[in-house]
């Protein structure tokens, strides 16, 4: 029998297209859910670049919000949801009072909501369900004060009793969150796509040839660790340029100290946050990729890059040595020495790092596709729709 397609909220993000490994994982599991006959509609800012309007068969509603760290998600969370419970209120009681039918053209069969838990209670007062997904420990990222540290931890509190169902990319946040909820969580990791390798071309404008940098392409956060990379470069100093590929609205200062730490070296490249064919061609002609960061749930830049086969370094958080299972180099987080002397031996014995890398890709395609994750949150979603109708019944 042919289940009928689902409507699918996801809420919230900062732009489609623009943005970081939220955004990537929402336009790529979206579109994979509307080629499967489902409708997607994805709630983003208006800050970014976005549009409201279709993207790759999802539809993209553009909300207001206040850009501000403390202030950007809240914000676009409540410029988002509460119109949204107030027109399904409404509906509900013009057909509990007059009798008469709703609109359907807008009717959510649930709505995916990115972190922000205390906010998944709210529609499951006019009938949605909700399922939260949690992409990282958010109180431990060093941007925020001691009161945000507090507002966050409360945030997490909340997965107890607020969404319908939890979920997560990794099965260490698995592991702590079922141990601090005392409630299932769902482990559903981060998928790829099939790598389409490109040629140097674009990047030649930066000054690459191809094989000849070391690429770290992630949000330019203190988290992301790009400052010990930078140390760990100049202080190794090897015949290659290193791309520092990213952004991040809200860390200018950070961004600075990055260019003021590289100096004039004309080896080290800031090309900002690059996407689309650019970014491929960063990937596909890296000779290393690294990511030192401090925090992670489960780095989808890690996994695309293994999926191109490249050679990676990793700091040696459960979470990134979880997503590298042993097909890449770890170092000790957050040691500039350390990393240096894994990024020697990696450039020195290239032959065992190309390997590697080569070990790499058959893994993450064979463990990460897309086709295989788009299939657990179909089975995923329906199962917390029938518990819902099930407990409402």
């Amino acid at each position: 029998m042919k289940l009928k397609p689902l409507t699918i909220g996801f809420m919230t993000v900062k732009g489609i297209e623009h943005g970081g490994g939220i955004e990537s994982v929402t336009e790529r599991l979206g579109s994979k859910l509307v080629e499967r006959g489902h409708r997607v509609i994805i709630f983003s800012a208006s800050q970014f670049g976005s549009r409201s309007g279709f993207h790759r068969g999802m539809e993209i509603r553009v909300r207001p919000s206040i850009l501000q760290k403390h202030l950007h998600k809240i914000t676009l969370f409540c410029s988002s949801m509460l119109p949204l419970i107030f027109s399904k209120g409404l509906a509900k009681l013009k057909v509990r009072l007059f009798g008469s039918q709703s609109d359907h053209s807008d009717q959510f069969d649930i709505l995916h909501i990115h972190e922000f838990s205390m906010f998944s209670a709210l529609p499951r007062f006019v009938g949605i369900p909700t399922v939260v997904q949690m992409h990282a420990l958010l109180w431990k990222r060093a941007k925020w004060g001691p009161a945000s540290r507090v507002f966050l931890r409360v945030n997490d509190m909340t997965l107890k009793n607020f969404p319908n169902a939890v979920t997560c990319v990794s099965k260490v946040m698995q592991k702590h969150f079922e141990k601090v909820l005392h409630r299932p969580v769902t482990y559903i990791p981060n998928g790829v796509d099939k790598p389409r390798l490109k040629a140097p071309d674009l990047i030649k404008a930066m000054g690459l040839e191809g094989n000849d940098y070391i690429l770290f392409a992630a949000r330019l956060v203190p988290e992301k660790g790009a400052h010990y990379l930078l140390e760990a470069f100049k202080k190794l100093n090897p015949p290659l340029k290193l791309v520092i590929a990213g952004d991040d609205p809200f860390e200018k200062r950070y961004i600075n100290t990055l260019h003021e730490m590289a100096g004039d070296n004309d080896n080290i490249i800031f090309p900002g946050y690059v996407t689309d064919d650019t970014f491929l061609e960063l990937l596909t002609n890296a000779r290393l990729f690294i990511l030192p960061s401090e925090i992670e749930g489960m780095p989808v830049g890690l996994l695309e890059a293994m999926s191109y086969g490249k050679c990676c370094i990793v700091s040696d958080i459960p979470e990134n040595v979880e997503a590298l299972n042993n097909y890449g180099f770890c170092f000790r987080n957050k040691s500039v020495e350390d990393l240096a002397r894994v990024m020697k031996s990696a450039l020195e014995d290239f032959g065992t790092a190309q390997k590697m890398g080569e070990q790499a890709g058959n893994y993450v395609l064979s463990n990460y596709s897309w086709e295989r994750i788009v299939e657990l949150y179909e089975d995923f979603y329906r199962k917390v729709i029938d518990d819902h109708r099930h407990y409402q019944d």
